[in-house]
């Protein structure tokens, strides 16, 4: 007999449904296994602490294991570009910058730390396309933004029809 081992937080139904949706991919593994964002946030943080620490081993094994959870999520995903930048790991960190899925998900000044780090790393090709999906600038953010698009070499400053809040 094939059983699906329960505990004191989910029935069987329920564990079911949630692996169900994992494996469709409609819920991310955190969501599933009932772990608060918060917690995991807390986990991302301390992943920058060791590395502003110098501890890279330990900060991308604590970063790695924090998106493992909510892997679309815009915040810990700009938190490990940041580790990859402090550690000189371009070559992940252009990935992580292209592959964010979610950006409805991410905010405004996550996304305007990415441009800055595609720019100074000189990732222009993922600065223009992450420029094209700014949308509206949030008036508490609009200095950085237009400081951040004075820095944009000539040739990459166009089609900048941002909007303002």
């Amino acid at each position: 007999m094939n059983t699906v081992a329960t505990n004191d937080r989910f029935s069987e139904e329920e564990i079911l449904k949630r692996a169900a949706a994992l494996a469709k991919g409609e819920d991310e593994p955190g969501f599933i296994l009932n772990i608060p964002r918060d917690e995991v946030y807390s986990m991302a943080a301390l992943s920058l602490l060791c590395a502003l620490y110098g501890s890279k081993s330990e900060a991308i094994t604590i970063i790695e294991g924090a998106r493992a959870f909510f892997p679309s999520d815009g915040t810990m995903g700009t938190i490990h570009a940041r580790i990859c930048r402090l550690f000189e790991m371009r070559e992940e960190l252009l990935e992580i910058l292209v592959s964010t899925e979610n950006w409805a998900e991410m905010s405004c000044e996550d996304r305007l730390e990415r441009m800055e780090m595609a720019l100074e790393e000189g990732f222009y090709e993922q600065l223009t396309r992450e420029k094209s999906r700014l949308g509206i600038i949030p008036a508490h953010l609009t200095e950085r933004h237009k400081n951040l698009i004075a820095r944009i070499p000539v040739v990459e400053n166009r089609n900048l029809n941002c909007k303002y809040s």
